[in-house]
């Protein structure tokens, strides 16, 4: 049985099963990411964050970032707006 939610698993599964295993092992969504999208986009993002592609990809939807769609500007006339 699954550790986390009870589900049956054979003896060599390692106390969860694939779902539960999976979870444990993503990485939340750092607390500047959106703004840091919107400066240098999503590929140097995976880079700063030394996260891969995929991650970024689920971080943008965790956030409510739809496909294709550009994050939140954060720059106003005079520079940076105050959000960062």
């Amino acid at each position: 049985m699954c550790v986390d939610c009870g589900v049956p698993i054979t003896r060599y599964a390692r106390l969860r099963c694939k779902g539960c295993g999976n979870t444990k092992l993503r990485r939340p969504v750092p607390n500047d990411f959106a703004s840091m999208l919107a400066l240098i986009g999503s590929t140097a993002c995976a880079r700063h964050y030394r996260a891969s592609a995929d991650t970024v990809t689920r971080w943008r939807q965790e956030l409510g970032i739809r496909k294709g769609e550009r994050a939140p500007v954060l720059w106003s006339k005079g520079g940076l707006s105050e959000c960062l």
